[in-house]
């Protein structure tokens, strides 16, 4: 029997403040191998929590990717995990935060991400997922390491993109352009019809804004 999965994309923003919230999007495959997808959508940590229960019901196995440190039991410094991924991430030209528990507010033993995790209840095992027929799965992602896998031109010393418009400072318009027309490309080859839409429609955008709510 054919296995139905979702992948859902959450990016949380680390902390959890209602007018900057982070973002959740899906990518699911039914029993018959079709694909379909989500808009990438405003979320809160409760509203992801939901956004993901939503799409858990509706599958067999449902993979959350989270563009936060799941597991940080150092108190300082950084974790080994993120040195491994900062060597490369600062070859590509970018850098990473490290994460200890020193970090009020984002892995503290008050932080959302602990009260997160306890509420889904999801395995943090992503070799078991791979296999699994059924469950929830909890993986931590670095999406700074996944866009040169995507397109070959961030691939290369210094050459990472500088797309956060929060960033006015080193953000470049080409590279806005480039990772919207990018996301279209793949979405359109995996017959996304929604989640290309909307990055065509993003690429558009001339003056693109990092959305707060409210």
């Amino acid at each position: 029997m054919n296995v139905s999965w979702t992948v859902v994309g959450f990016d949380s923003a680390w902390t959890d403040r209602a007018k900057a919230p982070g973002a959740v999007c899906a990518i699911r495959c039914n029993h018959n191998g079709q694909l379909s997808s989500s808009e990438p959508e405003l979320a809160t940590f409760d509203q992801a929590f939901d956004f993901i229960a939503a799409e858990h019901s509706q599958c067999d196995v449902c993979v959350v990717a989270l563009d936060q440190p799941t597991i940080v039991p150092n108190l300082g410094g950084m974790r080994p995990v993120d040195k491994v991924a900062a060597s490369l991430i600062s070859w590509l030209g970018g850098g990473v935060q490290p994460a200890n528990r020193s970090k009020k507010g984002m892995f503290d033993d008050a932080a959302p991400i602990w009260r997160f995790k306890q509420r889904l209840k999801a395995t943090d095992d992503a070799e078991v997922a791979r296999s699994a027929d059924s469950g929830l799965f909890l993986i931590e992602v670095f999406p700074a390491l996944a866009l040169p896998s995507l397109e070959a031109a961030y691939f290369g010393r210094l050459v990472a993109p500088r797309y956060n418009p929060a960033n006015r400072k080193r953000f470049r318009m080409p590279d806005w352009i480039g990772i919207t027309t990018m996301i279209h490309r793949h979405a359109e080859v995996l017959g996304l019809t929604s989640l290309a839409t909307w990055a065509h429609n993003a690429s558009l955008n001339a003056t693109p804004k990092k959305k707060r709510s409210g």
